[in-house]
């Protein structure tokens, strides 16, 4: 269920960011992916810990309401962009609706619609010989299936507290930093929830601003693979405190293999000062 992910994902990131500020990490700017935006502003010290789990819990519940009535399904697709957006114009869409959800690197989209409409758009990549994976999620997210949740969402963003921050937080949605004033935080962060994630943009955009060091406080270290393939070929640093999963021959997981990345991770911040 998607609360409960989501609950879990708030915890973890906001333990692999303390373990960093404890270490003395000094965080020019922060941005997330989907759900880790919030955490983002957690960081930022827009919003505190209390808001903090409040939003967390607000949104999964409102997403998992979605769910509940509506379904959805979600197909992440090794492909250029342009090479699915050319699949999908072949789609008949009059009855069942089909979208771009992630825009996460040039060679990743993910799409997210009703669970027909994904099943055609899986028949038809695959027929291209283009490589579509189906996400063990049964929502739509940051598709027009979330109005109402992205629309109750923002209704009840009226009444919590935001600060300034002490650090730029980009957003997914514009691909660029929050805007100061309450009144539009809280319009984009509903928005959030129905529209695309411009990843890949907004890491560009924290290129353009300066960034060139990114460090993923998080589990798994997909985001950190996606920032290599998207900066490929420009000069950055990618750190991720989590490498994925690792598992020993009895099948459980090792927990020495599971810190090693988190270690190596602060020996490279140390050695860049």
């Amino acid at each position: 269920r998607t609360d409960n992910t989501q609950a879990s994902l708030s915890f973890a990131n906001l333990a692999a960011f303390e373990v960093l500020k404890n270490m003395g990490l000094q965080v020019d700017a922060v941005a997330g992916h989907s759900y880790g935006e919030l955490s983002a502003l957690y960081a930022a010290e827009v919003v505190d810990f209390d808001s903090y789990m409040q939003l967390t819990h607000r949104r999964g519940e409102l997403m998992r309401e979605c769910n509940d009535k509506q379904g959805g399904a979600m197909l992440a697709v090794l492909a250029p962009k342009d090479k699915v957006l050319e699949a999908l114009a072949s789609l008949d869409t009059s009855k069942y609706l089909v979208e771009v959800a992630n825009y996460n690197a040039p060679d990743q989209v993910v799409l997210s619609g009703h669970a027909e409409a994904i099943e055609a758009a899986e028949s038809r990549l695959q027929s291209l010989n283009l490589r579509a994976i189906k996400l063990p999620v049964g929502a739509a997210f940051h598709s027009s299936l979330m109005e109402q949740a992205s629309e109750t969402f923002g209704n009840d963003l009226k009444n919590m507290k935001f600060a300034e921050g002490v650090i730029p937080v980009y957003s997914n949605t514009i691909a660029d930093v929050f805007p100061k004033t309450r009144k539009d935080k809280t319009t984009l962060l509903a928005r959030q929830l129905r529209e695309s994630v411009q990843f890949e943009k907004m890491i560009r955009k924290m290129v353009d601003d300066g960034c060139r060091i990114f460090v993923e406080a998080g589990p798994s270290g997909i985001l950190g693979r996606l920032v290599s393939q998207i900066l490929e070929n420009e000069p950055h640093v990618v750190l991720s405190m989590d490498a994925g999963e690792s598992k020993s021959s009895e099948q459980e997981i090792d927990l020495r293999k599971r810190f090693l990345p988190l270690t190596t991770c602060l020996a490279h911040l140390t050695a860049m000062g």
